[in-house]
């Protein structure tokens, strides 16, 4: 082997060397921004995207990631408010990184997109939404938010069959504390 040979070795070592150095920085880079991707950057980034949520009281909520805040991440088809405190996992694609997708096409959303959890539901309740309330304890409820507080929800049960001029029940008063999601029915 002569000089050159030797010469010609030690270049492609250390270019070899510098690529490998570049992709381990690229790997450090790219771990150090992950590290800093809160789940609602991913959530947000995600709009569009088909997901399924495991939550709290054992519910499976779907659709399409519509946006949302640290008060309520919003899904489309059908229309679903989601606590985010009630998350247990995430079942899908979403994006890695932060950069926002096109927010569905769903009016039921387009109407309380960008609102806190108390303001979409006084959207819903005005408009006299039949809903489906998911409970952290697994219980199910559907009727119409008759009145939204501060902290709670009246909620006259009832079905599609039975309109909400029909229907004799006492409003139920329920904490948004124990509400995992709220799901516009109709």
């Amino acid at each position: 082997m002569g000089w050159e040979d030797v010469l010609g070795d030690i270049e492609a070592q250390a270019t070899g060397i510098e690529r490998l150095d570049v992709d381990v920085d690229a790997a450090v880079i790219a771990h150090a921004e992950q590290a800093r991707c809160s789940l609602l950057a991913r959530w947000q980034a995600g709009s569009g995207r088909l997901v399924e949520l495991r939550l709290t009281g054992g519910h499976t909520v779907g659709g399409a990631a519509a946006g949302g805040g640290t008060e309520v991440l919003f899904l489309a088809g059908p229309a679903t408010l989601v606590r985010p405190d009630a998350l247990v996992t995430v079942v899908g694609a979403l994006s890695r990184s932060v950069a926002s997708g096109p927010v569905p096409d769903d009016p039921d959303i387009a109407d309380v997109a960008g609102l806190g959890w108390a303001a979409a539901l006084r959207v819903w309740s005005r408009h006299r939404r039949l809903i489906t309330l998911g409970l952290i304890d697994g219980l199910v409820l559907q009727g119409t938010a008759i009145a939204v507080g501060l902290d709670h929800l009246d909620l006259v049960r009832h079905d599609r069959t039975t309109p909400l001029t029909e229907a004799s029940a006492a409003p139920l008063i329920v904490s948004f504390r124990a509400v995992a999601f709220v799901r516009a029915d109709g």
